[in-house]
């Protein structure tokens, strides 16, 4: 999951680019890489670049998501990324 760190607010020197922009207004709350690449109309490959990017610049920050006593993901989060995936 994606979260954004906040520094997107203050970032001016350089100015964010468009899509960069886009990318830490999403993760205000956790947000996967398919949900993002379907919001932005981008290949995943296209997208892991975009929040690569963020991620180096100390915009947003990744973190895996917590897996249940099954050792699964929350059945939320599956849909979630189900859904962003029909996006696409």
């Amino acid at each position: 999951m994606l979260f954004a760190t906040g520094r997107h607010r203050t970032a001016t020197t350089p100015p964010l680019d468009p899509d960069l922009n886009a990318l830490c207004r999403m993760c205000q709350i956790p947000t996967s890489i398919a949900e993002v690449s379907a919001y932005l109309r981008q290949s995943l490959d296209a997208t892991r670049t975009l929040v690569q990017r963020g991620i180096d610049t100390g915009l947003l920050v990744a973190d895996v998501a917590d897996l249940g006593r099954e050792g699964r993901p929350p059945l939320a989060l599956l849909h979630r990324v189900h859904q962003g995936l029909l996006r696409l």
